[in-house]
């Protein structure tokens, strides 16, 4: 493939997976943390109160020691002028995820055996795309889990160089980073050192291959360093030491963790070790120095056995299948086993027609035996999302706007978007207090009319509180997520009949971004909103969003959201209602960070993205393609010759 051909299929990678994860993001993403996510929203309460503490960074979460995680969160925090939005850490998240599945498109495009190639990328591509842990996507905390696989994947392949090398010390850091990620990123080197050590022994048996023993010493020496530095780090779980260990049970687990996708079964995690085991017996029995490709692909297997024997560890009492949120990575297994299926299909390595064919039947089998289990699992998070979204973003203002902790104690399991009221209430309080919140849970400020505005006027206008043409437990009149709104819908003065102007009191908007929530028709000439500069007086009109692209979900009696430009500053908003036939109502705005304001607009775009990366990618592809039938298609005349000879 030529050089602009794989800069084609890395970009084409990219913006598939981001264009699908941004639109996972529009239709099921909410800027209302969920359960852990809470968390990171303490972790940058306490950064902006307290300022920064480099002892924070390294504290343990669980076993875990999520530096990165962190150091990410701090930068997005103070580019989004010091609020945090969950939607701005999903699409962070989104980009590492496309980088890792990049590096390894990258590293199969150019070493990869040539004949099945093509079919290796295409899988690579689909394991990538498809939103198998949903539960991730969603959550922004989960920054921890993308940099664990994409640090574990820089050093599987830097480590592959030649010792030394500037690429070499690349990898040995990047193993390093790893185990600040996850615990489990910690067992990245000891797949380093395991395939190392493996390599070394099979190369003893060789005269030749004096360098090789060399290199994959210096190697798994050099990565001991960040295996001892990850184990160190490793923290205790209270009472973890007290944990029952079930044999049984942790193999049970071991086995369902190494079935991925049937997350159910035992089988498919032999079906998918046997092309691993076969080519490991193939180099022993070969004894060449195996390609980079190949300590590749038995880093990636050696690492994914390692993780599932601490899954089973640590949560195999039981024996149960591994968590949702582990699918991602757990991916990892069917397909470095078919890496090694595509290693053993030429070469030196090469197994028999018949073996081949018994290993592609039986993986086959393995992988389409568990994909009803990851639709069924898909399927649940998008019902849950749907189910408890609007709700949990409901209880958790109406609590923000009232201070009523009834609205957060009163309410079933799930309804809130945390587990236990009381903390929840102080986690608000604390975040509402240092101004962290995400744009839409703000609390709004009543709006008041304009201080010198006369009870004619008041009684004149058709606006009023929560004037809108929606019945709310038996009352006309609806709030917005508990923040009261204005309207022009009056029935004492005809309905959308009703006309008036409305002028609020002082509002200041302190980022420089803004957003409000409208209902009803602004788009009229006849009807006008704006905020207004206190100072020079100058406009800023409120332009409705544009047509949704699923207007079916939207009606003149729901709650809009639209976005705006504007510099900081005290402000009043001004709405006038000159239609008998129209009406519409507003609340206060809300200032909206830089990240927060563009990762809307760019969640909107994901449906294009993904579309056009489909075509570049077929377009980057389209020699190999055309090279890969021509070889099927028989040549009907040399055929017909060779017969007549």
């Amino acid at each position: 493939m030529s050089k602009s051909n794989s800069f084609l299929l890395i970009l084409s990678v990219i913006a598939l997976i981001i264009g699908v994860r941004l639109e996972i993001i529009e239709l099921f993403g909410s800027q209302t943390p969920y359960w852990d996510d809470w968390g990171l929203g303490g972790f940058l309460t306490d950064y902006k109160v307290y300022g920064f503490e480099l002892e924070r960074l390294f504290r343990p979460a669980n076993e875990h020691r999520i530096t990165f995680n962190r150091i990410m969160s701090i930068a997005l925090f103070e580019m989004n002028q010091q609020q945090w939005n969950p939607i701005v850490w999903m699409i962070a998240n989104a980009t590492i995820w496309a980088a890792s599945g990049a590096l390894v498109v990258s590293v199969i495009n150019r070493y990869a055996p040539q004949p099945s190639r093509i079919a290796l990328l295409i899988t690579t591509i689909v394991f990538w795309v498809l939103p198998f842990a949903l539960v991730n996507i969603l959550w922004g905390i989960q920054t921890h889990t993308y940099t664990m696989v994409l640090f574990s994947l820089l050093g599987f392949w830097w480590t592959t160089n030649q010792p030394f090398t500037k690429k070499w010390f690349a990898g040995i850091f990047s193993l390093a980073a790893a185990t600040l990620t996850l615990a489990g990123g910690t067992f990245a080197s000891v797949a380093v050192i395991g395939v190392s050590l493996m390599l070394l022994v099979a190369a003893s048996k060789t005269e030749n291959s004096r360098s090789s023993r060399q290199q994959y010493l210096k190697t798994s020496a050099a990565a001991l360093l960040p295996a001892v530095l990850g184990f160190a780090l490793i923290a205790q779980v209270a009472g973890g030491s007290d944990k029952e260990l079930v044999l049984g049970d942790s193999i049970t687990t071991f086995l369902k963790t190494m079935s991925w996708p049937n997350y159910k079964g035992l089988w498919p995690a032999f079906a998918f070790a046997a092309p691993v085991v076969l080519l490991i017996i193939q180099i022993f029995k070969h004894g060449e120095p195996p390609s980079r490709f190949t300590r590749f692909v038995l880093s990636i297997y050696a690492f994914t056995v390692i993780v599932a024997t601490g899954v089973a560890y640590a949560r195999g009492l039981g024996g149960p299948s591994p968590a949702p949120r582990y699918f991602e990575f757990l991916s990892l297994i069917p397909l470095s086993s078919l890496m090694a299926l595509c290693l053993l299909s030429s070469g030196s390595y090469r197994a028999s027609s018949k073996t081949l064919a018994f290993l592609l039947g039986g993986y086959l089998l393995a992988f389409g035996s568990g994909l009803s289990h990851q639709a069924a699992t898909v399927d649940h998070v998008l019902k849950e999302q749907k189910k408890y979204k609007a709700l949990q973003t409901l209880n958790t203002s109406r609590y923000l706007n009232t201070g009523d902790y009834a609205e957060l104690e009163n309410q079933p399991f799930r309804h809130i978007p945390f587990p236990h009221a009381d903390i929840f209430q102080a986690i608000l309080d604390k975040m509402s207090a240092a101004d962290t919140l995400p744009p839409s849970l703000q609390p709004q400020p009543d709006l008041q009319w304009y201080p010198e505005a006369s009870d004619q006027e008041k009684q004149s206008s058709a606006f009023f509180r929560n004037g809108t043409a929606v019945w709310h437990e038996e009352i006309l009149g609806s709030d917005h997520l508990g923040a009261p709104a204005y309207g022009s819908y009056n029935p004492e003065m005809g309905d959308e009949e009703a006309t008036g102007r409305f002028e609020s009191a002082t509002l200041r908007i302190n980022r420089p971004f803004a957003q409000i929530a409208y209902m009803g028709d602004i788009s009229s000439p006849e009807m006008k909103l704006y905020l207004e500069d206190i100072g020079s007086g100058e406009r800023f009109n409120i332009e409705p969003v544009a047509t949704p692209r699923y207007a079916r979900q939207y009606a003149m009696t729901k709650w809009l959201t639209t976005q705006f430009k504007i510099p900081r500053g005290y402000y009043k908003i001004v709405a006038e209602d000159n239609s008998d036939t129209r009406w519409f109502a507003f609340s206060s705005p809300r200032p909206v960070g830089r990240l927060s304001y563009y990762a809307q607009e760019l969640s909107s775009y994901g449906h294009y993205l993904w579309q056009f990366a489909i075509l570049l990618l077929l377009w980057s592809l389209r020699h190999s393609l055309i090279n890969l039938f021509e070889r099927k298609r028989p040549d009907t005349f040399e055929s017909n010759l060779n017969q007549q000879v």
